[in-house]
């Protein structure tokens, strides 16, 4: 369980992983939508090619490593990232 991005983003620099490198995120136009959300999961925003940003959920495994929770780019907004997160997190 995480605290905050903070101890997220030290976690995945630790293991070696980028996701939060400012590279990374300029280049997929990442915007952290929210906080930590039950000490595990977050909401992302990016940029496709068809220049409309969409919502990801993300979920910090224990390690550190950021993984996406169902499909990439799969919500209009970050309500409706919310709203699925809350009506999945108990299958979690």
């Amino acid at each position: 369980m995480f605290a905050n991005l903070d101890a997220v983003r030290e976690a995945n620099r630790r293991i070696g992983h980028k996701f939060f490198d400012d590279e990374a995120m300029l280049f997929f136009k990442t915007r952290i939508a929210t906080g930590i959300i039950g000490g595990r999961f977050f909401i992302t925003s990016e940029v496709p090619p068809n220049g409309k940003r969409k919502y990801t959920v993300r979920e910090i495994l224990p390690s550190g490593e950021v993984i996406t929770c169902g499909e990439f780019h799969r919500f209009s907004t970050v309500e409706s990232a919310k709203n699925w997160l809350r009506r999945s997190a108990d299958e979690r």
